[in-house]
């Protein structure tokens, strides 16, 4: 499996939760897990796969 990438806000550490059907047909959540991140980001996705992909994607920046 790919890894996870750190919140691109905090830096600190995401999780990977699914919850059950009552959350519609996108039940995989990535986020961060920092109660003190000021952005607190997440992604909701139909399937584990998916939702990491969709974490990882980060805009390139000029830094990059």
């Amino acid at each position: 499996m790919e890894k996870l990438k750190p919140c691109p806000f905090c830096g600190g550490e995401v999780v990977c939760e699914k919850h059950d059907e009552s959350y519609g047909n996108e039940p995989f959540r990535i986020g961060c897990d920092n109660e003190n991140c000021s952005a607190w980001p997440s992604v909701w996705r139909g399937s584990r796969y998916k939702a990491i992909k969709a974490w990882n994607t980060r805009k390139e920046t000029p830094d990059d």
